[in-house]
């Protein structure tokens, strides 16, 4: 969005709103955009951590099987 343009919008809103209205819902717009950033952020977090954790189980899943299939191989060569 360019200058003019952004110039054209507050030019309408002020002539729709009016002067006294538009500083309050300046105040407003940018309260919920600091409020979308937030909870953006928080929402990030909490799918890293989840990909962390799943990444983690299956690390942990992957080590399991190898232990197992170790000790497989290790009692199949002890017995014979």
């Amino acid at each position: 969005m360019s200058f003019g343009e952004l110039l054209l919008i507050l030019v309408v809103a002020l002539f729709v709103l009016g002067p006294k209205k538009l500083p309050m819902l300046a105040y407003h717009l940018g309260k919920l955009i600091r409020y979308c950033h937030h909870y953006k952020q928080r929402a990030l977090i909490f799918w890293q951590q989840q990909y962390d954790l799943q990444e983690s189980m299956d690390k942990a899943v992957k080590a399991d099987r190898k232990y197992h299939s170790e000790r497989e191989d290790k009692s199949v060569s002890d017995s014979h």
